[in-house]
């Protein structure tokens, strides 16, 4: 009865033997944080000890495959509801700058100056002035698009950002993105463990029938 019992048993055993190898080294990817001497071995968790090596990998690709300096300038430079708050926040400023303060250094002249500038003066001039608009905004991208090129590194930025964080946090994100992957695995450990102890037992039966 014993023996039936053991010999049922073994699919289950190698099951749980198979979830927890899967979950000891999915766990041994993040664990122990710090390196632990062993006899002749230094243990540490693979992410905490090749983070920078993840960093690095990590900006290179995401700067090459996803996203560049290059994308950010047309995404915005494409986004016309900020093109258009931009014209709207010149103008209000070159408007105060006319009516308020183009002669407020000189009391007398800007006595006498305030009183030619009607509103139909202002807006002749801001007129003039946005007639020209579309070329200002171009050499205002090109500004810019030029400035990003060299001044910012889409790699280095999150190079930095990933080397800045501690390896508990690197866990979180890691776990919070891949949570589902790591149960899978863990779950393929059990089914594969369960296969190869029914496996067992079915050459253990076949040997008891010769």
């Amino acid at each position: 009865m014993l023996k039936i019992i053991f010999l049922i048993s073994i699919p289950f055993i190698s099951a749980f033997i198979g979830w927890l190898t899967n979950y000891l080294a999915i766990k041994m990817l993040f664990h122990p944080k710090k390196p632990v001497k062993l006899l002749f071995f230094t243990l540490q968790g693979v992410f905490p000890k090749r983070q920078h090596v993840l960093a690095e990998r990590l900006g290179e690709v995401i700067s090459r495959e996803f996203i560049s300096t290059k994308d950010i300038f047309n995404q915005l430079s494409s986004n016309q509801t900020l093109s258009d708050d931009f014209r709207k926040i010149t103008e209000a400023y070159l408007q105060d700058f006319i009516k308020n303060r183009l002669f407020a250094e000189n009391s007398i002249i800007g006595g006498f100056a305030k009183m030619l500038l009607t509103d139909d003066f202002i807006d002749s001039v801001k007129r003039s002035f946005f007639k020209d608009w579309d070329n200002i905004m171009d050499r205002i991208k090109t500004t810019i698009s030029k400035r990003l090129d060299e001044d910012v590194s889409i790699q280095h930025l999150i190079q930095e950002k990933v080397n800045s964080f501690s390896s508990d946090k690197l866990e979180e994100i890691l776990f919070s993105i891949l949570k589902k992957e790591f149960r899978f695995i863990e779950i393929i450990g059990a089914i594969v463990g369960f296969v190869i102890g029914c496996l067992q037992l079915l050459l253990a039966w076949i040997y008891t029938m010769v």
